[in-house]
């Protein structure tokens, strides 16, 4: 199965833009940091596709309350989420996405998210939490595009 999901939106006029294209899901960066954070809600949210609410280290509260004020339909958790939590959000009827940094240990740790989640999401180890651009090489190094 093939999904596409674009991430980082804020701005209604291209929320409305990129639904037209078809994806499947639509992010929203609830990290602070990140140069895509959403601090408040657009002012047009997709009708089309699957709201995904993107978190880093959630805290169980906050993710709740944005669920809630978002209507998201798909949470996808970087950083510290454990399994039990994701398993909460899963048996609230939410899709679950746990992204983990593609290391030496990675296939390790996924085992203890089985049927906790719905997706996983293998990502270019970082320090921050927002993409670098970077893609991963086979041997578990990120690498630069060229």
């Amino acid at each position: 199965m093939k999904l596409i999901k674009v991430c980082g939106m804020r701005n209604a006029e291209n929320i409305r833009a990129v639904e037209q294209a078809g994806p499947d899901w639509m992010g929203f960066i609830f990290y602070e940091p990140s140069p895509r954070y959403v601090a408040e809600m657009p002012a047009y949210m997709p009708q089309q596709c699957k709201r995904v609410g993107v978190f880093v280290h959630p805290q169980f509260r906050d993710v709740v309350e944005k669920v809630k004020a978002f209507g998201l339909q798909v949470v996808q958790f970087h950083g510290t989420a454990s399994p039990d939590m994701c398993d909460t959000f899963k048996q609230r009827g939410l899709t679950v996405i746990r992204a983990l940094p593609v290391t030496e240990s990675f296939v390790a740790d996924t085992a203890e998210y089985t049927g906790k989640i719905d997706y996983f999401l293998f990502d270019t180890p970082t320090l921050k939490f927002f993409s670098r651009g970077r893609s991963v090489h086979e041997n578990g190094r990120p690498r630069t595009r060229t």
